[in-house]
């Protein structure tokens, strides 16, 4: 059964994902931006991590205000800067109308 959920990481930590069914990419920087396209293409959910979002930053402003797809980041493990948090917040805010 295909999934309807990608996580697109940098990181090996993620796998995690994998026991809810998720399909995971491990990509450098250079792959990102390519990868995160194809998986507009196919996925209903798509999780970034945080270094990857904050490179993906302009190409990600276009899908903040849609519900589908739906662009979530994950907070990094070795560092936080606050970026998956406001992202997080941006799409409470459009989906549930709630500012978190």
């Amino acid at each position: 059964m295909k999934s309807d959920i990608a996580v697109i990481s940098d990181l090996k930590e993620y796998m995690l994902f994998k026991l809810v069914g998720a399909e995971i990419f491990y990509v450098s920087k250079e792959q990102a931006k390519q990868t995160f396209f194809e998986a507009l293409k196919t996925y209903k959910i798509i999780f970034l991590t945080e270094t990857l979002a904050k490179f993906l930053e302009e190409e990600l402003k276009e899908y903040e205000s849609k519900l589908y797809p739906i662009v979530l980041c994950l907070p990094s493990l070795s560092e936080e800067n606050g970026f998956a948090y406001k992202n997080l917040s941006k799409k409470a805010k459009i989906s549930l109308g709630l500012e978190i």
